[in-house]
């Protein structure tokens, strides 16, 4: 039976099948006097060898569900095989990191400078940018930024009600139709296109809690074949596409209004397909 089911045949038709093919194929070598068999007398002749082909054919034909069978393959026909678990998990990139690199995104990290406004409303040292007041106030990047991106910043304020807005392809003025808006606040965390009042339109938001006293969040914004993807404290909270309206290049903006005290952004830095002085 090993020999059988190396051939494949697991059934009793297919057994059977087998069976037939091999009794009329004797019975058609007989028939046709090809070979002779001495211990069962068999008659040499036309029925003979036509009873013959017939078994054979319905042999064949029980067979043939049998042999026809693939045997089974993955549904992936590049599908991997992992053997060691352990190490095959050390190798793999992160999610962002594999989509970057897929993209053409520059691989290494820049930090970036901001120039602060003269109305009192920042303090700026050692990359680290404080807006306080009682004014919206913004400080935009020296460069311009194009097509695929990925930002990483942190956020931090000694008071509890706060938020935190990131604003990437501004025109370097004001909020203005084409922005993309990120923001992080104490009780709300967002992707906003044109602008954080009115005339904005949220794409994403989450009213979760988010304690800022005496704690400082990092935050990463990939923008990656027009999908833009909000990661918080390294979880990933969000991810939009972002259609034809939203600019795909600009300056990187900080924004603090009015409502806010005061919030720090600091260890900024980005990595983009193209960076324009």
């Amino acid at each position: 039976m090993e020999f059988l089911n190396n051939l494949g045949i697991n059934s009793a038709s297919g057994l059977i099948g087998v069976v037939l093919v091999a009794i009329g194929g004797f019975m058609v070598l007989a028939g046709v006097g090809i070979i002779s068999i001495q211990q069962v007398t068999i008659r040499q002749g036309r029925a003979t060898w036509v009873v013959g082909a017939v078994l054979a054919v319905v042999g064949g034909f029980l067979l043939y569900p049998e042999l026809s069978t693939p045997g089974a393959v993955p549904d992936n026909p590049e599908a991997v095989v992992v053997t060691n678990p352990t190490a095959a998990a050390a190798t793999q990139p992160t999610a962002t990191h594999a989509a970057a690199a897929a993209s053409g995104m520059s691989s290494e990290w820049k930090t970036i400078e901001f120039i602060v406004p003269g109305n009192g409303l920042w303090l700026a040292e050692d990359g680290r940018y404080t807006a306080i007041g009682s004014k919206d106030t913004i400080a935009w990047s020296e460069e311009i930024f194009t097509g695929d991106l990925e930002i990483s910043y942190d956020v931090e304020s000694s008071h509890a009600n706060t938020a935190a807005n990131l604003i990437i392809y501004g025109s370097g003025g004001s909020l203005a139709p084409g922005n993309l808006i990120i923001t992080v606040a104490s009780d709300l965390q967002a992707i906003l296109a044109d602008s954080i009042y009115e005339n904005g339109k949220y794409l994403f938001s989450s009213l979760n809690s988010l304690t800022f006293e005496g704690q400082k969040h990092s935050v990463l914004v990939s923008i990656i074949d027009r999908k833009a993807s909000l990661f918080l404290d390294g979880e990933e909270i969000a991810s939009v596409f972002l259609d034809e309206h939203i600019n795909s290049g600009g300056k990187i903006g900080l924004l603090k209004y009015w409502e806010i005290d005061e919030v720090t952004f600091s260890n900024i830095s980005v990595r983009a397909s193209d960076i324009i002085k």
